[in-house]
């Protein structure tokens, strides 16, 4: 009887939590659409140019000194339009490898619409300005999208964007 109560313990020590976050309204509308582009430090569409992959750790238990390890994937997106964020013609996106760490989902040669800050923060507050060179970080609790249908809808939602081609 004990066994089956120290084994979820145990299974529950030896995995690193999976991603929870608690996703914003669709953007279906002008007005959802401004107020993820106000939350957002950078707001661009591209196209995934090449994805690395850079391990990094997550969480480090302070009693027994055991880390856990992750995958974060990190992207050159050769920006089309950009609505927000003062960006250059290509932009280094960072994402959790893993939709389970809370990843975007990145495909070389894909479309991507980013909602991304200049840091890896968690959302709240002030959105910080993105500045030219900036690593863009992104995950999936940002509005951010590789669906083609979702990037020309909430494209068109957002307006015209600030630049069609930003500069070197």
């Amino acid at each position: 009887m004990t066994t089956l109560f120290v084994l979820p313990a145990l299974a529950a020590c030896l995995w690193a939590p999976p991603c929870t976050c608690i996703l914003g309204p669709p953007i279906a509308s002008e007005a959802t659409a401004f107020a993820a582009r106000n939350a957002a430090s950078a707001v661009f569409v591209g196209v995934v140019q090449r994805i690395d992959f850079v391990p990094v750790t997550i969480a480090v238990d302070s009693a027994t000194g055991r880390a856990w390890r992750s995958t974060d994937a990190i992207a050159t997106v050769r920006v089309l339009r950009a609505w927000k964020g003062d960006v250059d013609r290509t932009v280094v996106v960072r994402t959790a490898s893993e939709t389970t760490m809370c990843g975007a989902s990145l495909r070389r040669g894909r479309s991507l619409l980013v909602f991304g800050t200049p840091d890896d923060v968690d959302g709240r507050g002030d959105a910080i300005p993105v500045e030219r060179g900036d690593t863009v970080y992104t995950s999936k609790c940002a509005p951010t999208t590789d669906v083609t249908s979702q990037i020309q809808r909430i494209s068109e939602l957002l307006g015209p964007p600030e630049s069609r081609s930003p500069e070197a």
